[in-house]
């Protein structure tokens, strides 16, 4: 059973969690509270899932995720935040590499781009747990479609990927990705 933990009980570092938090409490809304949200993240290991989503979270909050460890997390939406470029996608890099059990990546809306999307690439082909990757609407073009292209050779556990609203990615690089799929069945979204 998950326990969502929410706006009517406070959470700090102090706070034993389990399952799940959908709502972090306002003291840990943006890239300013890294250390708060590192420190909570370190004194709660058996959380598995974690919605950080329309938030002002950046490459510094997703830093401290990587920080903190987060052995067990398995699910983590990161969606409508402030991630942009080269330092948020080293960051998820980072994170991915730190979080072993992970399976499921939500990082849509927010502008990682063609400086980010590689990074994100090089983590998708360094996890082995990875199955599912929602990145919509990241400003990504070919470069990140080809990254991400190459990465599909090394993750066989990829069942689900998702890259719609990326319009500057060509035709010539959705083939790539399309290609690089294959028939692994699953869910493969882009734009037409």
């Amino acid at each position: 059973m998950r326990e969502r933990i929410g706006a009517p009980t406070p959470v700090s570092s102090n706070t034993p969690l389990r399952g799940c938090i959908t709502v972090l409490p306002p003291a840990i809304r943006s890239d300013r509270d890294a250390a708060a949200l590192e420190a909570l993240l370190k004194a709660n290991k058996v959380l598995v899932e974690l919605d950080l989503s329309h938030n002002s979270i950046g490459a510094e909050a997703v830093a401290a995720l990587a920080r903190a460890g987060s052995s067990r997390l398995a699910r983590l939406n990161l969606s409508h935040n402030g991630l942009r470029g080269l330092e948020a996608g080293e960051a998820l890099r980072q994170f991915v590499l730190s979080a072993p059990d992970l399976i499921h990546l939500q990082v849509g809306m927010n502008r990682l781009g063609d400086e980010g999307g590689p990074k994100l690439a090089e983590a998708m082909r360094s996890s082995s747990r990875l199955a599912q990757l929602s990145a919509p609407n990241n400003g990504f073009g070919d470069q990140s479609a080809y990254a991400i292209g190459a990465a599909l050779g090394s993750n066989t556990t990829m069942s689900s990927l998702t890259l719609w609203g990326n319009p500057a990615i060509s035709v010539g690089a959705r083939a790539v990705v399309s290609s690089a799929w294959g028939d692994r069945g699953g869910l493969l979204v882009l734009d037409e």
